[in-house]
């Protein structure tokens, strides 16, 4: 049954049912992270004596502690210290920055959208308004 077919009181049973189930969850206190390919700490040192002569890899620990060979969960704005950086630089105020990621899928997406939208320098029109679309990608 759908809920555009469900009468007052069943979408109130409804919503009574599925609060308890909500409430059911939380108190589970779990502590899930959903997002995908963040390696766990042996694979990291399992990689780090790889690149052990690479200042930039292997000083990953932030002041705070922050382990940033952990994909930056929770960094939404940037890493504190490159926008600390920066703040200086451009003389505006660390909160009025925001670091922007480079991850590979995030760079896809943004490349992807522009070509949707706009096209490139050889295109007519946006890839979005053609009838059909031919690329190769390689990685």
């Amino acid at each position: 049954m759908s809920y555009k077919s469900m009468g007052p009181d069943s979408l109130k049973r409804e919503m009574s049912i599925i609060k308890r189930q909500y409430e059911a969850h939380l108190n589970e206190n779990l502590d899930l992270a959903m997002s995908r390919g963040i390696p766990n700490q042996k694979m990291i040192e399992l990689t780090a004596s790889k690149f052990k002569n690479i200042d930039v890899y292997t000083s990953r620990i932030r002041k705070d502690g922050t382990d940033l060979g952990t994909y930056n969960q929770g960094l939404i704005s940037g890493i504190k210290e490159i926008k600390e950086l920066f703040s200086e630089l451009l003389s505006v105020k660390e909160e009025n920055l925001i670091i922007g990621g480079n991850s590979s899928l995030n760079l896809m997406f943004d490349m992807f959208s522009q070509l949707m939208l706009h096209g490139n320098c050889d295109s007519d029109k946006p890839w979005g308004k053609e009838n059909k679309i031919k690329f190769l990608f390689f990685f």
